[in-house]
């Protein structure tokens, strides 16, 4: 089960990697940006070392590390749902009315 949770970690840090974005694209604050994958990638290591060494205090600090990295996760996405721009929508074309008014005629 440790090489099992080691390779979803893996694959979870490799599928949220860094991201490119265009200068002043985020307003997030700078502490929950770098954080987030900083902490992430301090308790993957951590658990690591816990798969290679099967100490049981690391196996609780990894997962103390995950517990706040979630929590950094899901505060970057509540912040950013809340200020995502809304969608937009195509215009609604309007079907123009085949009837002349009687005030139009043609010469």
């Amino acid at each position: 089960m440790r090489v099992v949770a080691l390779i979803s970690w893996i694959v979870t840090a490799l599928a949220g990697g860094p991201r490119r974005q265009g200068a002043g694209a985020t307003r997030f604050p700078p502490p929950l940006i770098f954080g987030h994958p900083l902490l992430a990638a301090t308790g993957l290591i951590i658990w690591i070392i816990h798969v290679a060494t099967d100490t049981d205090v690391l196996r609780w600090v990894a997962f103390a590390i995950l517990l706040v990295v979630a929590a950094l996760g899901f505060t970057m996405a509540r912040l950013w749902g809340r200020n995502a721009p809304p969608p937009r929508r195509p215009p609604v074309s309007r079907p123009r009315s085949s009837r002349l008014s009687s005030t139009s005629r043609c010469p």
